[in-house]
């Protein structure tokens, strides 16, 4: 089954399907999607960057010190206006080995505003809202944070691998930007 990423209004996918750290240096340090590219920190090539995981899975390996960072701003009001248009933010990922549990993997965090997913837990917060879910290591893991428009019941919703593990209502004068 080949199953591709909806396309409508998307802003931000990236994948590491058919990548490999055999590529040529400049192509192996490129992870674009349209105009936003992503950028390298300290990635060795060897034991980190785009291999398999135990599973054969091509997998983006991100290790001690190395970071990447994804010059994409999901919540600025250039996107639109969240109330009026609502918002699907989606990763998928995995941790192995972790020695400290509160060590962010993927955030987008300002002024107590976004999100933050660490090896065992994925928070969103608003203003005023804060939705949680947690989850295991060593599995492969899909977190959805879906935020329904004004019109559609302000309803902030949680899934981890497609199951709603939170749901709350937000106020009609929540900030997300």
């Amino acid at each position: 089954l080949d199953v591709e990423a909806e396309t409508q209004n998307l802003a931000l996918y990236l994948t590491s399907r058919d990548r490999s750290n055999n590529e040529p240096i400049e192509q192996r340090e490129t992870w674009q999607y349209k105009d936003i590219k992503a950028e390298f920190h300290n990635f060795n090539w060897a034991t980190d960057g785009w291999m398999k995981d135990s599973q054969n899975i091509p997998i983006m390996r991100v290790k001690d010190d190395a970071r990447i960072t994804i010059p994409y701003k999901p919540f600025s009001m250039e996107h639109g206006n969240i109330h009026n248009t609502g918002k699907t933010l989606e990763f998928e990922f995995a941790t192995s080995g972790v020695f400290d549990y509160n060590t962010s993997l993927i955030s987008c965090f300002s002024n107590g505003k976004g999100f933050n997913i660490t090896a065992q837990q994925a928070f969103f917060s608003s203003s005023a809202t804060k939705i949680s879910a947690q989850y295991k290591e060593n599995e492969h893991v899909r977190i959805s944070f879906v935020i329904n428009d004004s019109q559609e019941n302000r309803l902030l919703y949680c899934y981890v691998n497609g199951i709603i593990s939170g749901i709350t209502q937000y106020s009609t004068n929540e900030i997300f930007y």
